[in-house]
């Protein structure tokens, strides 16, 4: 691997990745000493990968992501990257808090408030009384019903959906009718 200086400032790597192992012997378990087969390169990276294939692998990939990456100046125009300096963002941090320490100090007080009549509906004291403890789960008459009142209701529903309920004549169509 051969790094050099980019005109931006950064390293620059070029990967010189000798072929070190097209086929290779390999010894089979339990084999005959001496015995061996040849391995094509795939499955000598598999059972045997050097590091520097290794490194290169990894270098690929990562220099494949790299690319990918959106450009400096998309960043910025997408608001994501902002090019500013420390001393830029501490005098607009020291603006907003300058202008909101000036909005607090303009705040009127509470009986300001009440001689404009703007805090007339409020009071100062919170009147607090005993409640009477009860059964506060609701009656559930439609669980009483029977398929033939059901079948009532929605006939009836229906009849005053095409009858009696005024729909716009574009908009008939459009009418949810319940099953008889």
């Amino acid at each position: 691997m051969i790094r050099s200086a980019s005109r931006q400032g950064g390293l620059r790597e070029r990967i010189s990745a000798p072929a070190t192992c097209s086929y290779t012997s390999l010894s089979a378990p339990g084999s005959i000493a001496g015995s061996s087969r040849l391995q094509p390169l795939s499955l000598c990276l598999i059972l045997r990968p050097s590091t520097s294939m290794v490194q290169n692998v990894i270098l690929v990939f990562f220099r494949r992501r790299l690319s990918q990456r959106p450009a400096v100046e998309e960043l910025e125009r997408r608001n994501i990257l902002k090019q500013r300096n420390d001393q830029i963002e501490q005098e607009e941090r020291r603006e907003i808090k300058q202008r909101l320490t000036r909005k607090l100090n303009q705040r009127p007080t509470v009986d300001e408030l009440r001689e404009r009549k703007i805090l007339i509906r409020f009071s100062d004291y919170v009147e607090v009384a005993k409640a009477q403890d009860y059964d506060r789960r609701a009656d559930k008459p439609w669980t009483r019903l029977s398929a033939a009142d059901k079948a009532a209701i929605r006939k009836e529903l229906n009849e005053y959906k095409s009858n009696e309920m005024e729909v716009h004549a574009s908009s008939k169509h459009l009418t949810r009718y319940h099953r008889p």
